[in-house]
């Protein structure tokens, strides 16, 4: 069957090529997930907020550096699942 000849050329060629595919999928997945965690964060920054009604400068101030915080590590940390990706590509 086709598909089974397919599966073992691919097993073959990640052997010869030595990659570990349990660590590019799971650092694929924590970047695909800190990307849309981002995404999701960055909708609720107090721009994304107006539609609620108005907040007062001080709360909106306060919640986009919060926001600005969480943002912060995870871009650091979509950074380090990358970094994973290209290592166990390479």
């Amino acid at each position: 069957m086709l598909v089974n000849r397919l599966r073992e050329e691919t097993r073959r060629l990640q052997n010869e090529l030595a990659i570990d595919v349990s660590v590019q999928s799971r650092a694929r997945g924590i970047a695909a997930s800190v990307s849309l965690t981002r995404t999701e964060i960055e909708e609720i920054l107090t721009p994304g907020l107006r539609g609620y009604g108005a907040l007062d400068p001080e709360t909106e101030q306060a919640l986009d550096k919060k926001l600005a915080r969480i943002l912060a590590c995870l871009l650091a940390m979509g950074e380090i699942a990358e970094r994973s990706r290209s290592r166990g590509a390479a």
